[in-house]
């Protein structure tokens, strides 16, 4: 989190009164977030998400941040942070609320790179609810672009059990040319929106193009890293990185972690991964049907020396809940 101050303070009242702040939770390029209560049910609690005063102006911006409304509205699912409500209040400030969750980023409990690493049966239903999570939203037309560990949210709820959500989808692309309201899409040809570690090649400079196997990508670098505790090509940065993407096959799991890893899932995170989006899964669909078939086979055995042990997410050293936050080598072909 930046040590820059937070613009809103504890107790102040915003969207026209609807909510009250409780406490700063974020912040991202554009957004800050906060949690909150609905004044008249101070029981019900959201994480709201303003568009920072900097960007206000921005017509971009403002457009962007309006169409991540209208995208979360269509996403009606448990894997996915349920939208609340959006506006602009008196003080001409752009929000959206939504549901707020109890738990942590992925990111946060995988902490920086090299990273722990999970077990495969934590990895395995984490990774089918992101699938559940990423069918319902390529059925939708909505493409995420930016699936990364801090956009996988690990919520801990009610009754104690752990559910993978997904959030942001700050940079998600519709399928469509035309959205609602007869404007076109926001990302020029040429552009690149995303995170380049997590994003697929031709999804650098190309990010109006992409279809859902830009996700699919993106999900096998999440699996890859909690498997091993590194990215694909990690040693590489900046021009060498897309450089890499585009020309090297990432190391397998077992050339990674110096571990022997069964067949089925050193083939499912190639397939994953493949630098060529036909030589992927076609869908999230297909993708979690092959995904169910390995699943079981999936163990709690502890993996890999490069980190030690395996961490499980119901070990002692787990992180405390936190509130939602709505923002390797190379071979040759």
């Amino acid at each position: 989190m930046s040590s820059e101050p937070f613009d809103l303070e504890p107790g102040h009242l915003v969207a026209n009164g609807a909510f009250r702040i409780l406490r700063p939770i974020g912040r991202g390029s554009m957004g800050e977030v906060y949690a909150a209560e609905l004044v008249d049910d101070p029981v019900t609690r959201v994480a709201v998400k303003f568009l920072m005063p900097m960007w206000a102006c921005d017509r971009d911006a403002l457009r962007r941040f309006q169409r991540e409304a209208e995208i979360a509205q269509r996403l009606n699912t448990e894997y996915v942070a349920q939208f609340v409500s959006a506006g602009f209040d008196r003080a001409e400030r752009l929000w959206i609320a939504f549901e707020l969750l109890e738990g942590d980023s992925l990111e946060r409990l995988l902490g920086p790179t090299p990273s722990m690493i999970l077990t495969e049966h934590d990895v395995g239903w984490i990774v089918d609810d992101v699938l559940q999570g990423l069918e319902h939203a390529h059925d939708a037309k909505i493409i995420h672009r930016d699936l990364k560990p801090s956009n996988i949210f690990i919520e801990t709820t009610a009754d104690g059990k752990r559910r993978a959500r997904i959030l942001d989808f700050g940079v998600s692309k519709l399928r469509e040319r035309v959205v609602a309201g007869g404007q076109s899409t926001l990302t020029a040809i040429g552009d690149t929106v995303g995170t380049p570690s997590y994003m697929p090649p031709e999804q650098i400079g190309g990010a109006a193009d992409v279809d859902e196997r830009a996700d699919i990508y993106a999900l096998g670098v999440v699996i890859y890293r909690a498997l091993t505790g590194v990215l694909p090509f990690a040693e590489a940065g900046g021009p060498a990185l897309v450089e890499w993407k585009r020309s090297f096959d990432p190391l397998t799991l077992a050339d990674t972690t110096g571990s022997a890893w069964g067949q089925a899932i050193e083939e499912f995170v190639a397939t994953a991964i493949a630098r060529q989006p036909s030589k992927r899964f076609p869908s999230a669909r297909a993708a979690h049907a092959a995904w169910q078939e390995i699943r079981p086979n999936l163990g709690t055995s502890r993996l890999g020396p490069r980190r030690g042990a395996g961490r499980s997410l119901n070990d002692d050293s787990t992180t405390e809940p936190q509130p939602t936050d709505p923002e390797g080598g190379r071979r040759g072909s």
